[in-house]
């Protein structure tokens, strides 16, 4: 069959079966293709404006993320800057704390021999003090005036540490 032969027959069997004139089928058909056309470019241009809307959000993002990507690596400099200051305070407080252990020790040396030396003054000035009370007890001017020997009882008993005015006293 031809192609128009069979297009004929085509309607007649659409006009039978459907009830209606070819001619109402035919623009019931152009109508419908009409209105898919309609909505074909109505989707075509939503499609459009989603995908500017797309690219726009996009381009805001990447905008975005460059910004905190440059923020980010200027906080990270500066966070390595300050590190590496804390860095050298600790080096330098280090080293400040060695000095200072080292001056710590020399200074309790230093103290431990002046202390010894002091005990052996605090030794001499009570065997002093001891010595002084007997020769005080033997002198005859005791027989005349009774001393007081409290401070020196004191001093040679180690009730009482000798400062600088005791020993004037004693002198």
């Amino acid at each position: 069959m031809k192609p128009k032969a069979l297009l004929a027959l085509l309607m007649v069997l659409a006009t039978a079966a459907v009830g209606l004139p070819v001619c109402d089928a035919a623009e019931d058909m152009r109508d419908r293709h009409v209105q898919a056309e309609q909505a074909r470019r109505v989707l075509l241009e939503k499609a459009a404006a989603e995908k500017r809307s797309a690219e726009q959000e996009a381009a805001a993002s990447r905008s975005r993320i460059v910004g905190d990507r440059d923020t980010l690596a200027q906080t990270i400099a500066a966070l390595k800057k300050r590190n590496q200051q804390l860095t050298t305070a600790v080096d330098d407080l280090t080293a400040l704390s060695g000095a200072l252990t080292e001056t710590e020790q020399a200074l309790s040396r230093q103290l431990a021999e002046t202390d010894s030396m002091v005990r052996e003054m605090v030794g001499v000035v009570r065997v002093n003090a001891k010595d002084l009370e007997g020769l005080i007890l033997q002198s005859p001017q005791t027989a005349l005036n009774d001393p007081d020997l409290a401070l020196l009882r004191d001093i040679a008993d180690q009730a009482h540490f000798p400062g600088m005015a005791d020993i004037r006293r004693m002198t």
